[in-house]
């Protein structure tokens, strides 16, 4: 899965990166540079090999947390685990390292963990409700029903979530729908891979768009006073419409998902 989401993500970044230096060069104002307030340091020699040779122990990090999911070496909770490690290290080492930080840090990734443990917990009773009551089978039974091609299956699994996405949190959206989704994408000869990366990008739209997008309340948070939600609204709009563009290309070309894991699985 993790394999299959990288071509999906580079891609993505591609567009955003693209759309973001056309419409600022369309309109400069999006993006002022305030010259009189711009801060310009010329750094020695010295200093420069410092921050390169600084910059290099984090993205060592970085490999090593991926590399260590992409090789099989650790899960990616177990990788998450040797991230928080070796940053943990990182801060020592480099002397920048604060009780009172970590012991904040601690409170909120609590605090993250007991929110998501209870939603985890609220959606998995719920995923078994329908089990036990056989409405995955009542979903199969009403998708064979259809008399739709396979690949209409697919896209209306998409619609359906997408239109979750505008009244239900992410979380909810995954333990709700790759239960029953999934088997039957399976059963229509689909890779399981593609169709969970086709989940990912559209959980990702989902926190992008309006009104409940954890994505949107974030923005606020640390968006200027002057900056209200209707402005934030409109201006992820674009940002919504290329990523649907990313999923819809996924779906016409599954290549794009499944390449590179075939490549380094030698599937």
């Amino acid at each position: 899965m993790f394999l299959g989401a990288m071509v999906p993500a580079l891609l993505m970044i591609l567009l955003l990166i693209t759309y973001v230096i056309i419409s600022c060069k369309i309109n400069p104002q999006k993006a002022p540079l305030d010259l009189e307030q711009a801060d310009y340091v010329e750094h020695t020699p010295k200093q420069k090999f410092r921050i390169l040779r600084d910059g290099l122990f984090s993205i060592l990090l970085i490999v090593t947390v991926l590399g260590s999911i992409i090789t099989g070496i650790a899960t990616p909770t177990e990788s998450g685990a040797i991230g928080v490690v070796g940053a943990i290290l990182l801060a020592i080492v480099f002397k920048r390292f604060k009780m009172e930080m970590f012991r904040s840090a601690g409170f909120q990734t609590a605090t993250l963990v007991s929110v998501a443990m209870w939603v985890i917990f609220g959606a998995s009773v719920f995923s078994n409700f329908h089990l036990l009551m056989g409405v995955q089978s009542m979903v199969a039974n009403f998708a064979d029903g259809l008399d739709l091609p396979p690949i209409m299956i697919i896209i209306m699994f998409q619609i359906i979530m997408l239109l979750l996405g505008f009244i239900i949190d992410e979380f909810i959206i995954v333990l709700m729908c790759a239960p029953l989704f999934t088997p039957i994408a399976v059963s229509l000869g689909y890779d399981p891979i593609w169709f969970g990366i086709l989940m990912i990008i559209n959980i990702l739209i989902a926190v992008q768009t309006p009104p409940y997008g954890f994505a949107l309340f974030y923005l606020k948070g640390i968006a200027p006073p002057d900056v209200g939600m209707g402005e934030i609204y409109k201006s992820v709009t674009p940002f919504i419409l290329l990523n649907l563009c990313v999923l819809i290309l996924c779906m016409i070309f599954p290549e794009i998902v499944l390449w590179l894991p075939n490549k380094v699985m030698g599937g």
